[in-house]
């Protein structure tokens, strides 16, 4: 966990990040204890394996610290003009999931540099955008798994995703499970 955090917040002393990682356990532990209680009240008895539970709610929390862009992190004031230009960039790739955007259109659309993009956006939200959308997509399709009665192959469609195989690897990957056993245990 601290590795995360060390990635989020890599101008933070070893004690503070420490402390947010208890801090992070303790919310982690409490929405999991809240979870549980709708899941028991809803009379369901599955619910994630007590070795899974950590790393799925701190990647929650972490996707969730991710969707804003990093306030304490500094860029340098030619990387800070650009910020904006970023966040017209997150706000476009993030609208149409069924989408997909290469980098390179991406730059000369907004007229920016392909490897400024690339490090301003990491700067900014913490991950390279391949790996930021990817775990974009899949936390949507989680949403619209939870949500809606839609089928795992139109999820999977409306969040970009045109193989369902891929799909349910990529989700394996974010979520640690299927997502026929994911809708089953969170629906």
């Amino acid at each position: 966990m601290i590795r995360y955090l060390y990635i989020l917040y890599p101008d933070k002393s070893a004690e503070s990040l420490a402390f947010l990682a208890i801090e992070f356990k303790k919310i982690a532990l409490f929405i999991h204890a809240r979870a549980k209680a709708y899941a028991e009240a809803a009379g369901r008895t599955s619910f994630c394996a007590e070795e899974d539970r950590e790393e799925i709610l701190f990647s929650d929390l972490l996707f969730l610290e991710m969707t804003e862009p990093a306030e304490s992190q500094s860029l340098d004031p030619y990387h800070s003009g650009q910020t904006e230009t970023i966040r017209r960039i997150h706000s476009q790739i993030t609208e149409n999931l069924s989408c997909r955007y290469t980098i390179e259109e991406l730059s000369r659309q907004y007229l920016i540099n392909t490897a400024a993009l690339k490090n301003i956006f990491k700067s900014v939200y913490g991950l390279p955008i391949a790996s930021y959308m990817k775990h974009y997509r899949i936390r949507k399709a989680a949403e619209l798994l939870r949500e809606s009665s839609m089928s795992i192959s139109d999820a999977a469609s409306a969040v970009g995703y045109e193989s369902q195989s891929k799909f349910s690897a990529a989700f394996k990957d974010i979520m640690k499970m299927l997502p026929s056993d994911y809708r089953r245990q969170y629906k």
